[in-house]
Formats: C-alpha cells, structure tokens, sequence
C-alpha cells in the first residue's frame, strides 16, 4: 500500500479545508436568499409561502420558522386567490409542522421561543397545531436554566395564547423566571404578568418579585 508523503498530506488537508470552507460558506447564503424569499411574499400571500415550502424540502430550521411565523401573521388565517380556505386545513400545512417537529429536538431554547411564538399566531385549532404545541412544553421543561428572561416572557405569552394550561409546563416557566429575576426587564416582567392573567393564576411570590423589579428600574 502507498504512503503518502508529508507534502502530499499538508496538499490535500489543505484542499479539504478549502472544500469544506466554500461548502459552508456557499451554504450560509443559499438559507439566508431561502428566508429573505419567504419575508418577501408576506403575510398576504400565503399560497406561495406553502408552495415555496412544498418545493424546498431541505430548509434549515430558521427558514421553517420564518414560514411558520410568515403563515401565522396572514390575514384571517385565509390562503389568498379568493377561496377563503383556512392555511391550517390546507395539506402541506401539517407537513409543515411535521419537519419543524423533526428538527425541535436539537434545537437551542433561542430557536425553540421562536417555534413558540410563531404558532401562537394562529388563532385556529387543529389536532396538528395543538399537538405540535404539546411538543414544544415538553421540549421547554427539557431545557432548565436555558432560557433568557426575554424567552422566557416570549414563551409564556406564546403558550397562554394557544390556552395551554398544563401545570408542569406553567410551574416550569414561574421557576425559571424566579431564577433570572434579578435580570427581568419591565417589559419581560409585564409579558411574564400577562401570562399569568392568561392563565387565571395568581402566584405571590413571583409578582412580588415582578413589581420590585419594575419598580427598582423605574427608581
């Protein structure tokens, strides 16, 4: 067998780094361009956010998201060509959240606020959406001591808006608060509030610590 010498090696370890940079780095462009398409449909036309789905079953995380979030801020949450159909009933709309759910078990508690509130823009029920929100509460209550005051405001609103009530999930987010509250913001202390009032749940502890921070920023 031939060996290969120590110039041979250092050339072609070299021309692998070079690969590798030029695939990375051809690929960065390719899922920002695959974003920046969907932002440039918008809300009013969700046919071709579906469409630019359908016909690109490779997209990142970051760009089902966008589709996601795209979808949910349409209009009525009506496809639009004048058919009235609800985006939620359409067929490609659970092979949407279907490749979403494939990717939000390694996602970081940044991507997973984001999958949150995007679903919290539909206003309609599905078995698909509310499902699809089970899996993200136990994807949340996965990841202590990973969420920002800032996600974790964004969070509970987003699950108070889908009316998710479970207890581990709501106890979850009061602790996690509770540990970042020397850093809650007002307006993350205001959404944390929000949330509760939501819920119809009064927790002492926490609003106590909510108004002192908002009142320690206002002073």
């Amino acid at each position: 067998m031939a060996t290969l010498t120590s110039h041979t090696r250092r050339t072609v370890g070299a021309a692998n780094l070079l690969a590798r940079r030029a695939f990375s780095t051809g690929i960065a462009p390719i899922r920002a361009d695959r974003r920046l398409t969907i932002k440039s449909y918008g809300a009013t036309q969700p046919s071709k956010v579906l469409a630019h789905y359908a016909e690109n079953a490779d997209l990142d995380l970051a760009s089902l998201l966008e589709t996601l979030r795209t979808l949910g801020k349409s209009k009525n949450g009506v496809l639009d060509g004048g058919s009235n159909a609800l985006i939620v009933e359409d067929e490609r709309f659970p092979l949407l959240l279907n490749s979403v759910q494939q990717k939000i078990p390694g996602a970081d508690a940044r991507s997973l606020t984001l999958a949150i509130d995007a679903v919290a823009k539909f206003r309609h029920r599905t078995p698909a959406l509310d499902d699809f929100t089970l899996l993200l509460a136990e994807e949340t209550k996965k990841r202590p001591n990973a969420f920002s005051p800032r996600y974790l405001s964004q969070a509970a609103l987003g699950f108070s808006a889908r009316q998710l009530t479970e207890p581990e999930l709501i106890e979850f987010i009061r602790a996690e608060s509770l540990k970042v509250c020397q850093d809650i913001e007002p307006s993350q202390a205001i959404g944390l509030l929000e949330a509760f009032r939501r819920w119809g749940l009064f927790d002492r502890e926490l609003v106590d610590v909510l108004i002192e921070r908002m009142t320690d920023e206002v002073g």
